[in-house]
């Protein structure tokens, strides 16, 4: 029982912050990347040594206890050393031993690898998705890299965008596209796709914002991760309720789903 508990341990302290593995609905997060670590590996050596069951005569060897009766640990000046009392302590009867080796933890890092991202790719003269890292003029860019390096990338969060129409079914947005947190103010259903064949400024949108990155296809989001959702209203005849009604959908309330909203459609159309 000692030796599962230690090991119970161990993996208690590797469920750090921000690895929660209960969410609120599936839908919420569905096809989103979780925060993850890469491989966590023990090093290749070690210089701390955890007993258990140790008896009345080792206790003043191990000098460090780890706070359950009979566990200690100890630490010493090498891995020679370290190594060589694990093969001698194994030999005691009823004493559990084993190194305390360190773990090697890495954090993903998302890279995109979207044909359309880079420069000059897949052909010359393409010039990439310089909004996002601009690689003609320094600077010139909303400075998103830093943010991917850190895996911020959108998961967990849902966007909301109030627009034209979108095509939910473009293979660059279907896979983040959240159904259930949608809807067609201006035909008062479920069905946010364009109403006619100008209404492209919504699709175009959800792009930037939250196209499926490292898919290998397209380009990515700023958020690649994120689930997105449309709250479609009629631009060509606006109405202010519609757009009220879009702007508080499922952002207000006892239940919020959507922590972000976008409007991007024009300074002249009235409220």
């Amino acid at each position: 029982m000692q030796r599962r508990l230690f090991f119970i341990g161990l993996v208690a302290c590797l469920c750090l912050p921000g690895l929660a593995s209960s969410e609120t609905t599936a839908d919420q997060f569905r096809n989103t990347k979780r925060p993850s670590f890469g491989a966590a590996e023990p090093a290749a050596s070690f210089t701390e040594l955890i007993f258990w069951n140790v008896g009345d005569d080792l206790e003043g060897f191990a000098a460090t206890a780890l706070g359950a009766p009979g566990w200690y640990l100890i630490r010493f000046e090498s891995p020679r050393e370290a190594a060589a009392a694990l093969q001698s302590l194994r030999q005691v009867p009823g004493l559990g031993v084993a190194p305390n080796a360190q773990l090697k933890i890495a954090r993903d890092q998302f890279v995109p690898n979207d044909p359309y991202f880079v420069a000059n790719a897949p052909s010359s003269g393409w010039p990439g998705q310089w909004g996002l890292q601009n690689s003609f003029v320094a600077n010139r860019d909303i400075r998103v890299t830093p943010a991917w390096l850190r895996n911020l990338t959108g998961q967990g969060v849902i966007v909301g965008i109030i627009d034209d129409g979108f095509d939910t079914g473009h293979l660059d947005l279907s896979s983040n596209f959240t159904a259930a947190n949608s809807f067609d103010f201006a035909g008062n259903d479920t069905n946010v796709s364009p109403g006619s064949a100008g209404d492209i400024h919504g699709t175009a949108l959800a792009g930037i914002i939250a196209a499926r990155g490292g898919n290998s296809r397209g380009i990515t989001g700023v958020a690649p991760f994120a689930l997105w959702s449309g709250q479609r209203v009629n631009m060509d005849a606006p109405v202010s309720a519609q757009l009220v009604n879009a702007a508080l959908h499922r952002s207000s309330g006892a239940s919020v789903f959507i922590r972000v909203k976008n409007h991007s459609y024009g300074g002249s159309i009235p409220w």
